[in-house]
């Protein structure tokens, strides 16, 4: 039966299969006494560790006017939210000269902001260049309704915060006509003014960086911090920043672009029709943002409970014997090498990536949600994105559930398998 959608919607249908998993995990979720057998989300970049914190903060200082249930000033956010972020911005980015009010533009999220950066930045059939492993959603982000394309730079062993790395983007660029030190993001920048592309930079994890007992792990640094290096002509370099992860609150759906690029200024003002910075999410922001004792506290006690779970998780698989990406300081999960425990399957679907997806749909069947590598476009099969930031319980059951997987063990439950063949990547 032929689509009855427009063919570039019709190339996405197949996109939601992940949502229809989380539609059908978030309808049947874990609970220790009432919901034994539900599902348990590790698969979800989202801090619940700081939702209780969170939450009483805002029910403190969340008050609406008025205007802030109307068009109020714009879809860039209020003038109270800027002064606001840009504060916080020059507090804790360290740009190498202060950010203005207007080189912070808002929107509905760092999603909706960064589909408007593949609209403004590409023209259609223009390339993103990404690393491997990656944030998979980039590629909806970006590409689907802007019409770009996203290359995959395979590192082919180097490492991806080396510079090596640097040096596979290049022969990319030519083929194609953890925390990154300063050094690595001078050579990015260098890259990007040789060739006269431009570099955005995601840095919505910059304030999650954590201790560990690595001494060798590199600190964040922000690009604006080495903006005045004179490394790359400031039209072409761009932050993305939001309140979903530093701050743990995802559902609030509030981000910026960070530009001194005045001709891309003007254009997300125009594109803000169609990701406008709501009222309410500007007023919760500004709530939480008035009072900076509050966010050196919440930014503070925040690294120790990531510092704390991250410990915990390795703790547990390195007395499973379970590899995994080493040298992590920052973020909420941990990227983890099943490939020992992918399953055996029928020789015509014997290749790595579908022994990966049966392993996947049997983590899901055991009812545990976890990120595929292959949504990560990972070089090599096997490798699962696990988050750690849940409560300790469910973390602790969730994690259980995932080494039965991996050892043979696993229990499925009858309600697991209902509809998975249709659900499951």
């Amino acid at each position: 039966m032929s689509s009855t959608l427009a063919p570039r919607a019709a190339a996405s249908v197949a996109l939601g299969k992940k949502m229809e998993m989380l539609i059908h995990m978030t309808s049947d979720t874990w609970d220790p006494k009432t919901n034994p057998d539900g599902y348990i989300n590790l698969g979800v970049a989202e801090n619940y560790l700081m939702k209780d914190i969170l939450a009483k903060k805002l029910n403190e200082t969340f008050h609406i006017t008025p205007p802030a249930i109307g068009y109020g000033t714009g879809p860039w956010g209020s003038p109270k939210l800027r002064e606001r972020f840009t504060a916080l911005l020059n507090k804790y980015f360290h740009p190498s000269s202060p950010l203005k009010e207007d080189n912070v533009i808002f929107g509905c999220g760092v999603t909706a902001l960064s589909e408007a950066l593949g609209f403004t930045l590409l023209g259609e059939g223009d390339a993103l260049l990404l690393n491997r492993p990656i944030y998979g959603a980039f590629f909806q982000d970006f590409t689907i309704r802007a019409g770009n394309r996203m290359i995959d730079v395979a590192m082919k062993g180097a490492d991806v915060f080396g510079p090596g790395a640097v040096e596979r983007f290049e022969e990319e660029l030519i083929e194609a006509r953890k925390c990154y030190s300063r050094d690595i993001l001078r050579s990015y920048m260098r890259l990007c003014q040789k060739y006269n592309i431009h570099l955005v930079s995601d840095e919505v994890y910059g304030l999650t960086v954590f201790e560990t007992d690595n001494k060798d792990v590199v600190p964040f640094t922000s690009v604006l911090s080495l903006e005045g290096e004179g490394l790359i002509d400031k039209n072409y370099l761009h932050v993305l920043y939001g309140m979903s992860k530093d701050f743990a609150s995802n559902g609030i759906r509030l981000g910026c672009v960070i530009t001194r690029n005045e001709e891309l200024r003007r254009a997300l003002y125009t594109l803000g029709l169609f990701q406008w910075a709501t009222g309410p999410s500007s007023v919760a922001a500004e709530g939480m943002l008035e009072d900076e004792k509050w966010i050196e506290d919440f930014l503070q006690l925040s690294r120790e409970k990531l510092a704390d779970s991250y410990r915990f998780i390795t703790k547990f698989f390195d007395d499973e014997g379970i590899n995994y990406y080493r040298g992590q300081n920052a973020g909420f999960f941990l990227w983890t090498d099943f490939s020992p425990f992918l399953p055996e399957v029928a020789a015509e679907y014997s290749s790595g990536i579908e022994r990966e997806r049966a392993l996947i749909q049997l983590i899901f069947k055991a009812g545990v949600f976890v990120g595929s590598g292959e949504e990560f476009h990972s070089e090599e099969p096997g490798w699962i994105r696990i988050s750690f930031t849940n409560d300790r319980k469910s973390l602790i059951e969730g994690l259980k559930r995932l080494v039965a997987v991996a050892r043979g063990k696993s229990v499925v439950k009858e309600h697991m398998t209902q509809g998975i063949d249709t659900i499951a990547p």
